[in-house]
């Protein structure tokens, strides 16, 4: 299994692994295994699950955008959970900056113990909902790339992501294997966020790599109104764009 790892993240990046970051994903898988006993991070702790489906899952936006990690970006993960997908991704590239935005306390404890414990550089964890850091003058339009693998609907979630990315920056979202309605759906809202959806790449099935379901890019295009995102009972009772 570590082979065919190993062979995948090279395809991936373009550049040699190295053992370091080997080891990196092997103590994160460990410590997400240990800390599964307490709270749940991951639902199944199966290290091929992990490695596969979570792991390399993350890496599907660095092999689809191939440029899109490389040199000294700024980069966001709404919603990360038990890191994922900013975490695989800051360690197969560790020059980024990443942001890691988490609301539930217990996995932000873990974040910060395995990123501590691993000495990552330029990783910093938030503990807070994304609608109200959003609005925070250090945080809004200043990502170069904003990642969500979140379960949420693509219009809430454009709405909580889009105002922290740069106009010129990207926002990428993790979907499933048939996301056109959501798409027709967020279109509205996603334009009146001052974003444009950019590129759609489904994964067809002839493709080898362990990647699952579809990416959906949109190119920030003009700035967000400020009075964007709104709080959370109001973006999930009244989606922006729907009649």
């Amino acid at each position: 299994m570590n082979d065919e790892f190993e062979r995948i993240l090279n395809q991936i990046s373009d550049i040699s692994v190295t053992k370091t970051q080997l080891v990196q994903f092997e103590y994160f898988y460990n410590e997400l295994n240990v800390w599964n006993d307490r709270m749940n991070l991951t639902g199944s702790t199966d290290k091929e699950k992990i490695y596969f489906d979570h792991f390399l899952d993350s890496l599907f936006p660095a092999y689809i955008y191939k440029k899109t990690f490389f040199g000294h970006k700024n980069v966001l993960d709404v919603g990360t959970g038990a890191g994922f997908p900013g975490l695989p991704i800051k360690i197969l590239f560790p020059k980024i900056k990443i942001c890691l935005l988490e609301s539930i306390g217990k996995k932000t404890e873990f974040l910060n113990h395995v990123v501590s414990s691993m000495g990552l550089k330029d990783v910093k964890i938030i503990y807070s909902r994304a609608e109200n850091v959003a609005h925070d003058s250090n945080f809004r339009e200043q990502f170069d790339v904003v990642l969500s693998r979140a379960v949420a609907k693509l219009s809430i979630l454009s709405e909580i992501t889009i105002p922290f990315t740069k106009p010129g920056g990207d926002c990428i979202f993790f979907k499933g294997n048939n996301p056109d309605n959501e798409i027709l759906e967020a279109e509205e809202a996603i334009s009146i966020l001052g974003g444009k959806i950019n590129n759609v790449f489904l994964k067809s099935e002839d493709m080898k790599l362990s990647f699952r379901g579809s990416l959906i890019n949109v190119r920030k295009i003009g700035s967000t109104p400020v009075k964007y995102p709104r709080k959370s009972r109001n973006l999930k009772k009244n989606p922006l764009g729907h009649k």
